[in-house]
């Protein structure tokens, strides 16, 4: 009997067994099931976050082509409201085309549009884009990425503000060549960067003994002939290894800026004419040279003030000389003459017209501040002991010879594309340029397009 009991104790303790084994092989192989679904759920969550960011990847891809294409557009600050989104799309169309991109453009006269442009060949990315004018100075563009059947919206503005014209970022700005001789030992420097938009059949930049450009050129032309001599640098650098490294060329057209010269004619109050004796010592305020005149002044000159030189003229300034003010050269910079020219020959010094005396005769003057010799039209030169200080140089051909030299705060400007820039003797001209943030005297500003970061928002 007791045999048979302790049998069935056996038994049902290996039937607890059994059936303990089974619960818990259900219960693993349900956690097992819900752990594979789980993570096929997560791989799946992943997936959609990754194709979703790489939406949003390509939105913003969108957003950087977009905002690189407009970094550079400025129009005219008289330029009217409502033609401001035309002259952005036509801005915008030349971006395309030279990217050979021409088709994904277009333009219904209220809305530029560029459609899908894939990121990559064997990308499933692509981004549009739609510039709509909300307000006279204000552009929204939309830009929606997709990846894919998934596609994310990036909405933001660009505002148009004033600024001072580009080219004022420049050192020296030349529509022709620029030529640069230093003497053995000695150096002419430019401390800035260059601009030349040419040289013809000539070398667009021909740099000859120990001169010195310290930072980068810029050329318009593709394939510009440059000469630089073994003791010659561009931005530390000599040789082809400066060329290579600091010589750009092909790069965008600038265009160049006219001062408005006739707004100074209101502080002229005396007359330079045939009558004055040129050859005696003489301070002279608020002068106008009248035309024809072709004076020289021989004896000790301060000239205060605004001095506009009408055209035609051959000025020259072979005493000494002391110039707090601008000149002015009212003439015309499509029509250049050998008959306009404005020569400084002596023992020149220059002061911005911040320095005019607190006087009646004065008034309004001294903020115009960071041009010095604004003359379209006329060629300017500096020879002998010339020391600049002052602001903008603009003329049709500039040169500097001799010990002239000094210190230009802005912008060394030659509209002519057959008159060169020459720098040359045994001085260092250093220019400052006074960027886009400070509008020299005389000159418009622009409205430039501004990506107003605090606009950026995205729609899920």
């Amino acid at each position: 009997m007791r045999r048979r009991v302790q049998k069935s104790y056996s038994l049902i303790r290996r039937g607890v067994v059994l059936v303990l084994a089974m619960v818990f092989l259900a219960v693993f192989s349900v956690l097992s099931l819900s752990m594979a679904t789980m993570s096929g759920t997560n791989l799946q969550i992943a997936e959609n976050h990754r194709t979703a960011n790489a939406a949003l990847s390509a939105t913003e891809s969108g957003l950087d082509a977009c905002r690189y294409w407009l970094s550079d557009l400025s129009v005219p600050f008289s330029l009217p409201a409502s033609e401001r989104l035309t002259t952005v799309a036509n801005y915008l169309q030349s971006k395309l085309n030279d990217a050979n991109m021409s088709t994904n453009f277009s333009f219904d006269g209220s809305e530029i549009a560029i459609s899908p442009i894939n990121l990559g060949s064997q990308s499933s990315r692509s981004f549009a884009a739609a510039i709509q004018q909300i307000d006279s100075d204000t552009l929204q563009l939309e830009i929606i990425g997709t990846n894919g059947q998934v596609s994310r919206t990036i909405n933001t503005h660009f505002a148009f503000v004033s600024r001072a014209n580009p080219i004022f970022d420049y050192g020296v700005a030349t529509g022709g060549p620029l030529r640069m001789t230093g003497n053995t030992g000695l150096e002419v420097a430019v401390k800035s960067n260059v601009y030349i938009g040419g040289g013809g059949v000539n070398h667009a930049l021909d740099m000859q003994g120990k001169s010195k450009i310290s930072s980068d050129v810029s050329i318009h032309e593709s394939y510009p002939s440059i000469s630089l001599s073994s003791n010659a640098t561009i931005g530390g650098q000599s040789g082809q290894e400066a060329i290579d490294n600091h010589v750009a060329t092909g790069v965008e057209e600038v265009v160049f800026p006219v001062p408005d010269v006739g707004s100074f004619a209101q502080y002229v109050q005396n007359v330079v004419d045939a009558n004055t004796d040129t050859s005696a010592d003489l301070t002279l305020d608020n002068i106008v040279i009248a035309a024809g005149t072709n004076p020289t002044f021989t004896g000790n000159v301060t000239l205060r003030g605004i001095v506009f030189i009408e055209q035609p003229n051959i000025v020259t300034f072979s005493g000494n000389t002391s110039v707090t003010g601008i000149i002015i050269g009212n003439g015309d910079v499509q029509a250049p003459s050998d008959l306009n020219q404005i020569n400084f020959s002596g023992n020149v010094s220059t002061y911005d017209v911040s320095a005019l005396p607190v006087e009646d005769k004065f008034t309004g003057l001294k903020d115009k501040e960071g041009s010095f010799l604004l003359a379209p039209g006329f060629s300017a030169s500096f020879k002998g002991n010339a020391s600049i200080n002052n602001g903008v140089i603009a003329a049709n051909g500039i040169s500097f010879s001799g010990n002239a030299g000094g210190n230009v705060n802005g912008t060394l400007m030659n509209y002519s594309q057959n008159n060169t820039v020459s720098l040359s003797g045994n001085s260092n001209l250093f220019l400052t340029p006074t960027g886009t943030f400070n509008n020299p005297a005389g000159f418009p500003p622009v409205k430039a397009l501004e990506y107003v970061p605090s606009s950026y928002s995205v729609c899920y």
